[in-house]
């Protein structure tokens, strides 16, 4: 092999700055920090409402599994729903609709 063609290992050190995205007023950081705070947020009451029907119900009907089974189905069609959606829409209209929404 001659080694004036074989090709240097690039260890990344320099690609690193030079690659990062520019991002000033930090859009990218305050969008997944209000989305871990959104995702938070609701599973946090979805945990303090199980204990607020396990109270309210008789001792012996524990509302855990009827929760997680809603909980799983419910979140199994929305995510087939959305996959449909994706398929039979174009871009532009989910982009459209999902800014008429908010």
């Amino acid at each position: 092999m001659n080694r004036e063609h074989s090709a240097e290992i690039d260890d990344g050190s320099d690609s690193d700055e030079r690659d990062k995205p520019n991002d000033p007023y930090n859009i990218v950081f305050i969008s997944f920090f209000m989305f871990g705070i959104g995702a938070w947020l609701a599973w946090n009451s979805a945990l303090a409402g199980l204990d607020y029907f396990a109270s309210r119900f008789e001792p012996k009907r524990s509302p855990n599994f009827t929760f997680g089974f809603v909980y799983f189905w419910s979140s199994l069609v929305g995510s087939l729903l959305l996959l449909v959606v994706t398929k039979l829409t174009a871009l532009v209209t989910r982009v459209t609709i999902s800014i008429l929404v908010i």
